[in-house]
């Protein structure tokens, strides 16, 4: 932590003083809040629920390189001196160091007070599920604990002497001295902490690293602003914001365990085990001059487990955040572990950065009938050993110096797996037998039934064994090429043949020419020289390709059955001469519906058979469908509908009128009638007067012709210019018959009747 010349600094609460317990504080040092339950960008985060079946929970923190919990004090740093707060007993010298900056957790209801502890509460009201937890806001140190260790007893203000008897040097820097790179007795930014939760059943474990908060995000800042969980980068999603900055619970490391050889008589062993998951905010905050202590000649921030200084305080710059021991203890009696004999130490340990994920495995060489476990400790890597004698000043400073820049590292924050019995081939029922040289499942044989890894798809497709020499091999698909028509699927996408060029659904298996999308097989073939159709035919229809050997293709010839080498077509409708059954009346759909040869076009009887187009009254209806035969009939009217034209028929009550040239008037016979009387009149009188039979009063063109019987009457009169005249006849049967009705149904009257 940092004693500063700042006041108020994340201030939630007044410091005071608890009856039977002073703590050791900084009068100008704040307290520095871990935020969780409510962080500084506003989105809660908390510890994951721990699994089902898990025990009770406990929890502590502490700050990287000054958690040697082996010599905890149960006061957590209480000190009689209010200004002492260098983390050591000082009486008897050399003193004692007890763990500063460092204690448990108290989980369940926040207190609120610094002296309860940190505590740990429900976070189901900030958006956790149930069994979540979370820092309460009232979660601060340097109140609490010994909030002072970092400060001089003297305390002296920059430049000012430095108390040497109780010399220390901080492991950061401050900018009021200089920058980074220079050691102050002035200000330290605060190394990184962790957080670590257990249950008693021994099996899970949730854990956390993360660094002080800067300013405005800048790396240089060195003054803290206490410490963000929601700043975590690799953790769980978050279902509220989707950063990934919920603390999981994670197995506690359990090795797999095999006997590679012996006993002779020992046993040699492989251990291998799948690395933690370190949870950190990622942290950055180097320093790149760290210097030598020129009181202690030591350098600053101590030594890496590989002999290199230690620089900077973020937990990236951490080197090593997890260790793993394996450790042995002797059978009792049987085969099971001893819970009375000590645990020993055996093989090197191994080490994890915070950014390091992997498969470890470990080497090591036991006597026989022992059990095997794993330890597995965070924080920083002790490289210095507290020093009891001589019981001087000097041996005080340099452990002081030692604990302070880390150099004691981290001690008891740990977790520890079940012992292991190691028995001849110690299989567990059912393993299976993997790829690594070793028998695992204790049948005799190495790497037995491995199945064969297949890999790739279509000619791409590679088969490798499953094993060699204790190695899986790698399958490497084969390289794909042009896909063409031969049943493989040449170009590896999961299909055979079904390259297609042009694009129009037939892949270049079934496409005769797969470069022209208007060829395909079902195309309709066309008169152009190109097999459309991809039946190897060219121009060719359902009929074949020449079907009338005049040297054209079906397709281009207008007459498929006839030969028309020429291709004469007088109607230009596309169908030649030979074969038009309309030979000048264009008929391309060459439509017959009686069959007889002519199409209906020109067939005058489209719906009657008439082979030879008789038509004797030459009135354009053969003779075959004419309802008048020997008369012309035109209209084919036939008012009566008994299929007899009006102009032939004498019994439909309708007395038909012909002028068959200038002088004769003809008129029908109608049955039924002995005589008939014709009247003349002007058209014009008729449309002006609406007089149908007319008087010469009427128009000089009127006149009467009764009692007539031949049906023929000459009439020489002729019509003045411009004028028109017209004929009506009516039937004489006793009575004079009617002269029919006029356009508007309306029977026409008879003005002037024959006498």
């Amino acid at each position: 932590m940092s004693c500063r010349a700042l006041a108020g600094v994340l201030l939630l609460s007044l410091l005071y003083a608890v009856p039977s317990r002073v703590y050791a504080f900084c009068s100008n040092e704040g307290p520095y809040n871990i935020r969780q339950c409510s962080t500084p960008t506003g989105t809660p985060a908390w510890f994951a629920p721990p699994p089902a079946g898990s025990g009770t929970l406990s929890a502590a923190w502490w700050q990287i390189g000054m958690g040697n919990r082996a010599v905890v004090d149960p006061t957590q740093g209480a000190s009689s001196n209010p200004i002492d707060g260098d983390g050591f007993i000082d009486t008897p010298n050399p003193g004692r160091f007890i763990g500063n900056d460092s204690g448990a957790l108290t989980i369940g209801m926040a207190d609120g007070t610094q002296s309860g502890g940190m505590d740990l509460i429900s976070a189901t009201d900030v958006g956790g599920p149930p069994g979540s937890l979370c820092f309460s806001v009232s979660a601060s140190w340097a109140l609490f604990l010994d909030g002072c260790a970092d400060q001089n007893r003297t305390y002296s203000s920059t430049g000012n002497t430095v108390d040497i008897s109780d010399y220390y040097l901080n492991p950061y820097f401050s900018a009021a001295t200089g920058g980074r790179g220079i050691y102050s007795d002035y200000a330290l930014v605060d190394s990184a902490m962790g957080v670590l939760l257990t249950e008693s059943t021994s099996r899970h474990f949730a854990l956390a690293f993360f660094s002080s908060t800067t300013r405005a995000h800048n790396e240089n800042d060195i003054f803290d602003r206490g410490f963000d969980m929601g700043a975590l980068i690799n953790g769980d999603p978050n279902p509220i914001d989707a950063r990934n900055n919920i603390v999981p619970w994670q197995d506690v490391p359990f090795p797999f365990v095999q006997i590679v050889s012996g006993p002779s008589p020992n046993l040699d062993l492989r251990l291998t085990w799948p690395s933690i998951r370190i949870v950190h905010d990622g942290s950055s905050r180097p320093n790149t001059a760290a210097t030598i202590d020129p009181i202690s000649g030591r350098h600053v921030l101590g030594l890496d487990p590989n002999g290199l200084p230690l620089t900077g305080v973020g937990v990236l710059q951490e080197p090593v955040l997890a260790r793993y021991q394996v450790e042995y203890r002797a059978f009792d009696s049987g085969t099971t572990c001893d819970p009375n004999a000590a645990w020993t130490n055996v093989g090197p340990p191994l080490f994890q950065a915070p950014q390091i994920n992997q498969v470890l495995e470990s080497l090591v060489t036991v006597p026989e009938d022992v059990c095997v476990r794993l330890r597995t400790t965070f924080g920083r890597v002790p490289t210095a050993t507290f020093r009891t004698t001589p019981a001087t000043a000097t041996t005080r400073n340099q452990n002081r110096f030692d604990a302070q820049a880390g150099r004691l590292g981290d001690l008891g924050y740990e977790v520890v797996g079940p012992g292991i019995p190691v028995l001849p081939c110690s299989a567990p029922p059912g393993a299976a037998e993997v790829c690594n040289g070793l028998d695992d499942n204790c049948n005799g044989s190495v790497d037995e039934n491995i199945a064969a890894v297949t890999c790739g798809i279509g000619a791409c497709t590679r088969t490798v064994p499953g094993c060699v020499s204790g190695e899986p091999p790698a399958c490497v698909p084969g390289s794909p090429s042009t896909d063409i028509c031969d049943s493989i699927d040449n170009d590896c996408n999961g299909l055979v043949d079904d390259r297609d060029f042009d694009l129009d659904t037939y892949p270049v298996c079934v496409d005769c020419n797969d470069v022209n999308p208007n060829v395909s097989p079902g195309t309709e073939e066309i008169c152009n020289g190109i097999d459309d159709d991809c039946d190897a035919l060219t121009d060719e229809d359902a009929q074949g390709v020449d079907s009338d050997g005049d040297g054209l293709r079906n397709v281009c010839d207008n007459c498929r059955f006839h030969i028309n080498p020429g291709q004469a077509d007088s109607d230009s409708d596309g169908i030649g001469d030979p074969c038009d059954n309309c030979l000048f009346g264009m008929n391309p759909s060459q439509e017959d519906t009686d069959a007889d040869l002519h199409g209906n076009v020109c067939d005058n009887c489209p719906e009657a058979s008439n082979p030879f187009q008789e038509d004797e009254d030459t009135d354009g209806f053969g003779d075959a469908c004419d309802n008048c035969v020997s008369m012309q009939n035109a209209s084919q009217t036939d008012i009566d509908l008994d299929l007899e034209g009006d102009v032939c028929d004498l019994n439909d009550n309708m007395i038909y009128t012909l002028l068959p040239n200038d002088s004769t008037v003809r008129y029908q016979l109608e049955s039924g009638f002995g005589a008939f009387n014709l009247y003349r009149g002007n058209l014009a009188v008729l449309k002006t007067h609406g007089i149908y039979t007319q008087s010469l009063l009427d128009s000089p063109d009127a006149a009467q012709f009764c009692g007539l019987s031949s049906g023929n009457m000459n009439d020489d009169s002729e019509p003045g210019p411009g004028e028109i005249i017209h004929f009506l006849v009516t039937g004489v049967s006793g009575v004079e018959g009617s002269l029919g009705t006029d356009s508007a149904g309306q029977e026409r009257p008879n003005d002037n009747p024959c006498p």
